[in-house]
């Protein structure tokens, strides 16, 4: 009876511990399963993360492989530009040189026929000739006050692109060397402007920095001397603005 009674306050005890117990193990296993999600969460937040990553290196890898195609295509554009470039540049100089050889060929006819007229007696009709062609015999003869206002009336007229250049070059010549040189920047910068890979400008520029020199404008004129020397640098006018940049 005693031993009944003792066993009692031992099984009341056993019967809390156990009960606390059972409530430590259910926060132990609220605790795990809310670590549980909670690194399922992370795991999931991870898995998108590196999704994300991966679609933005792929968006990456696409621009960067768009951008290298534009470039290349850009760079392609860039080279035919430049070799129309030199090509328009080649055929302007032969332009240029075919007007100069006609010109020659021109007074060459006319001193045959003369000398022909003495030999037959007889006179060859003339030819009457063109108001260029009178300007510019007045242009190499050096009476630039003859040939100046038939430059100026035929480049109010309408022209052809090649006789346009010719015509601002001379006239920008013709305005230099008469130290009119307002007037000769007026023409040989719109040489330039209009035309810059008109192998006129070779001589063009020249003058034009040997115009800004005579102006005491050396700043301009050594911009307008390297300009020169960087789109005709196998030029004999590049290398005498070589000299003359030397020199400022």
């Amino acid at each position: 009876m005693k031993t009944y009674f003792l066993l009692i306050p031992i099984l009341l005890i056993t019967a809390c511990k156990t009960r606390e117990q059972i409530a430590r193990e259910k926060l132990v296993d609220d605790i795990a399963n809310q670590l549980k999600d909670g690194q399922e969460l992370q795991s999931d937040s991870l898995t998108k993360i590196q999704s994300l990553e991966e679609q933005i290196a792929l968006a990456n890898g696409k621009v960067e492989e768009a951008s290298q195609e534009n470039k290349s295509k850009i760079e392609q554009l860039q080279s035919q530009v430049n070799q129309l470039e030199i090509q328009l540049q080649e055929n302007d100089e032969k332009l240029s040189e075919m007007s100069d050889q006609l010109t020659q060929q021109e007074a060459y006819i006319k001193k045959v026929l003369t000398t022909l007229e003495s030999m037959s007696g007889k006179k060859a009709p003339k030819r009457k000739s063109t108001p260029f062609e009178t300007a510019m015999r007045y242009y190499k003869s050096g009476k630039y006050d003859k040939a100046r206002p038939i430059f100026i009336s035929l480049l109010k007229q309408k022209q052809t692109e090649n006789r346009k250049k010719r015509l601002l070059h001379n006239l920008g010549i013709v305005e230099y060397l008469t130290k009119n040189y307002n007037d000769a920047l007026t023409y040989l910068s719109r040489l330039y402007t209009e035309y810059p890979k008109s192998a006129y400008n070779k001589n063009g520029l020249l003058h034009l920095g040997k115009t800004f020199q005579a102006m005491k404008k050396n700043d301009e004129a050594k911009e307008t001397y390297k300009m020169l020397i960087k789109n005709f640098p196998t030029s004999k006018h590049a290398k005498e603005a070589g000299d003359l940049l030397k020199k400022i």
